[in-house]
């Protein structure tokens, strides 16, 4: 596929097949997350096997991960319940993995509360497994536009401190948000985990099957996602730089250089966008508004359908306040491809015809299953990463992402 000769040298790129952002044991987060995995559970990998799967139902997501009654008040208050231990198994197994997704605040609480109860039943170590974290995007200090540092606290940091003041023995986390969570709980010497989601979800959405593709990068954060799926869909790429309006709700203004705009026009091409979650669906919405005219179609990938209301004000055509699904509900858009790792803010049920949905808890399951059976194994590079042992393509994240800080 030829390039425009005014593209060749700006905004549109081919990349290598099978590119991949570094990644390093030593110097990522991920691996440093590893290495003290291995020195906290190394002394319990001999009773690893006597392990048990408790799902509890926090977050009520992901979908396979029910069972367990959620008390919930009208106040807004949840209160999770937990299980005799003895009396389901017979026994109090050694080792516990519990799935949630604790989006809220509350969550986190009852989480952490389940877990001390178990604790005090005679288990020994607990390791969870989260499809979502309260707060992670209030990863860092944010600055106005004058560049000073807005003076908003960092919500992250105070999630990350309540599992590492908790019982609970480690974390693995599907697809962060950024790897400040991790960077944070090695701070407290706190065994965080990162799960990189990006094979899952698209080879779940089968994004070979798209014909003409153009990936379009949302943002700096996502670039080395929208690199790698450049390279596996061997398809040119660009890049839509993003403002947010920090002082005002976040509003976000994607800017798509005309050179892309035209060479996605000239050659009738089916535009990609991968991101780690929707909120309000302000980035996605605008990236539809722009491609209107141009792009055949665009497919959106995105593990977190979270799908709330625009905090921005605003109304949709009924008179109501903006949403999300209000965002996405857009011709140009084809296809939704996401997880069920939260239970969405507001029913997509308008969205159900272009919407797919793939389901983590046989992923979470399996990993499980992997860590009962090689809970630690430091000489094994490929820990948590090979597909074919562990059965899942949810894989330890060992890239190597520079923490960007706010300006002093």
């Amino acid at each position: 596929m030829a390039l425009p000769e005014e593209a060749r040298a700006s905004e549109i790129t081919f990349l290598p097949v099978d590119y991949e952002p570094t990644l390093s044991l030593e110097k990522s987060l991920g691996g440093r997350a590893r290495r003290l995995w291995e020195e906290r559970f190394a002394e319990c990998a001999e009773y690893a096997s006597d392990a048990a799967y408790i799902p509890t139902g926090i977050g009520d997501a992901p979908e396979d991960n029910t069972g367990v009654k959620i008390w919930k008040y009208g106040d807004g208050a949840q209160v999770p319940s937990y299980i005799d231990l003895d009396q389901q198994f017979g026994r109090v197994p050694k080792l516990l993995f519990l799935p949630a997704s604790t989006f809220a605040t509350d969550h986190v609480a009852g989480l952490c509360a389940v877990a001390e109860k178990y604790k005090s039943m005679g288990v020994k170590k607990i390791i969870v497994l989260l499809t979502a974290l309260a707060h992670e995007r209030q990863d860092h200090q944010f600055p106005d536009e004058h560049g000073n540092p807005i003076l908003q606290v960092t919500m992250l940091k105070q999630m990350v401190n309540n599992f590492a003041d908790s019982v609970i023995d480690g974390v693995l986390l599907v697809q962060p948000h950024s790897l400040r969570p991790i960077e944070m709980a090695l701070r407290n010497e706190f065994p965080l985990l990162p799960l990189d989601a990006f094979k899952f979800m698209v080879i779940g959405a089968e994004l070979k099957k798209v014909a003409n593709p153009f990936v379009l990068g949302p943002d700096k954060g996502r670039r080395d996602e929208a690199r790698m799926l450049a390279a596996y869909l061997h398809c040119p790429m660009g890049t839509a730089p993003k403002i947010r309006d920090r002082l005002h709700a976040g509003k976000p203004d994607v800017r798509i250089p005309d050179e892309v705009l035209a060479y996605i026009h000239d050659h009738q091409c089916n535009v990609i966008v991968f991101d780690d979650e929707i909120r309000e669906g302000g980035t996605m919405g605008d990236i539809a508004k722009k491609l209107d005219g141009y792009a055949n179609s665009l497919t959106i990938c995105a593990v977190k359908p979270i799908f709330a209301q625009a905090t921005g004000g605003g109304k949709n055509n009924d008179g109501k306040p903006l949403t999300a699904i209000d965002h996405l509900n857009k011709a140009v858009i084809s296809k939704i491809v996401v997880t069920d790792a939260v239970h969405p803010l507001i029913e997509p049920s308008v969205l159900a015809a272009k919407l797919q949905v793939l389901k983590l808890g046989p992923e979470l399951a399996n990993l499980a299953n992997y860590l009962q059976r090689h809970l630690v194994e430091p000489d094994n590079p490929d820990w948590l990463r090979d597909p074919s042992e562990t059965r899942t393509l949810l894989r330890l994240d060992l890239s190597v992402e520079q923490i960007e800080e706010a300006p002093r």
